[in-house]
C-alpha cells in the first residue's frame, strides 16, 4: 500500500475471511481468531432466520469504518 504521498511505505495489511453456503440463503464466514458468524435472509425472504442478514453484516463493517 503506498503512503499517502506516494512513496512506497512497504507496509501490507493482509485481512483473510472464509466462506461457505450449501446452496441456500444462510452462509458462515470465517474470521479466524476472530470467529465465525452465520449470516442468513429472514424466513419470509426464503432463509431461515438463523443471523443477520447480509445487508445487515454490510451496513455493520461500514458503521466499524465510522469508530
Amino acid at each position: 500500500m503506498a503512503a499517502a504521498d506516494g512513496a512506497n511505505s512497504g507496509f501490507v495489511r493482509r485481512k483473510t475471511v472464509t466462506a461457505h453456503n450449501a446452496a441456500s440463503m444462510r452462509t458462515v464466514a470465517d474470521f479466524g481468531k476472530f470467529g465465525r458468524v452465520t449470516l442468513d435472509e429472514p424466513v419470509p425472504h426464503g432463509g431461515t432466520g438463523q443471523g443477520p442478514s447480509p445487508l445487515q453484516a454490510v451496513l455493520g463493517a461500514l458503521c466499524g469504518c465510522e469508530a
